[in-house]
């Protein structure tokens, strides 16, 4: 495994020399590579593994910043409601979702809307990419079509879906298309077995706060029964648009 991770970081490196630090391909690598990390990292434990994951993690947390996430187009119908609990849940807006996106609800979409849970670790794809939310009730859900790391950076929508795009909302299309959070999740295995998760905050239809990063760490880890420090969380902040 070692020297899967210095090809990983050989080709960082290259990336960064040729393209730049900010350049699609090196965020491409630094998420390949950062997967890597993980999955050593909680098969054999040490020191030096866990500095260099931080080190790309926070890498890539800088790529998804706040100056690289253009004002969201959707802002008028995103709304925020503080809960008793002080947590948001952030809701779409009916109306355009009806005109927009109700005719993405089919069969087939519909079929492949899971709850994340450890019964539904065998039918996901290591080192693939998700769409998923958690809910109001905190609940996590994915759309269980696999995007690879490439097809999630370069173009999301055609991946997965060849007929039609996918948002978010669609996930929550029967829970008052209300979330705690939202974004793009992936897992990485060993024997059938969910044994870590990356997740981000990277939702334009709902804009999450980066610091409900944290309830899709909880949620995840509890329900696919994996420790809290095997999932990382990828909080992606939101442009300045007066909250």
């Amino acid at each position: 495994m070692v020297s899967v991770l210095d090809a990983y970081e050989r080709t960082l490196s290259e990336s960064i020399n040729k393209y730049g630090n900010m350049a699609v391909g090196t965020l491409m690598v630094r998420l390949q590579y950062l997967a890597a990390l993980l999955r050593e990292m909680v098969l054999h434990p040490n020191p030096e593994i866990q500095a260099k994951l931080c080190l790309v993690r926070h890498a890539v947390i800088q790529h998804y910043g706040r100056n690289n996430i253009p004002p969201s187009t959707l802002r008028d119908f995103i709304k925020r409601d503080v809960t008793p609990e002080q947590n948001i849940v952030y809701s779409f807006d009916s109306t355009l979702f009806n005109e927009r996106y109700s005719n993405l609800i089919n069969e087939e979409v519909v079929s492949n809307i899971k709850i994340l849970d450890t019964s539904l670790a065998h039918k996901l794809q290591d080192l693939h990419w998700y769409l998923y939310v958690v809910d109001e009730n905190y609940v996590p859900l994915i759309f269980t079509k696999p995007m690879r790391t490439t097809d999630l950076v370069l173009n999301r929508n055609i991946t997965l879906n060849n007929k039609y795009m996918l948002v978010h909302p669609v996930l929550v299309y029967n829970r008052a298309l209300r979330v705690r959070t939202a974004g793009e999740v992936c897992f990485i295995l060993e024997k059938d077995k969910v044994i870590a998760a990356i997740a981000n905050t990277k939702s334009g239809h709902f804009r999450p706060d980066p610091e409900s990063a944290e309830i899709a760490v909880e949620c995840i880890s509890q329900n696919l029964d994996i420790p809290k420090d095997s999932v990382i969380s990828i909080p992606v902040g939101v442009y300045n648009e007066d909250k």
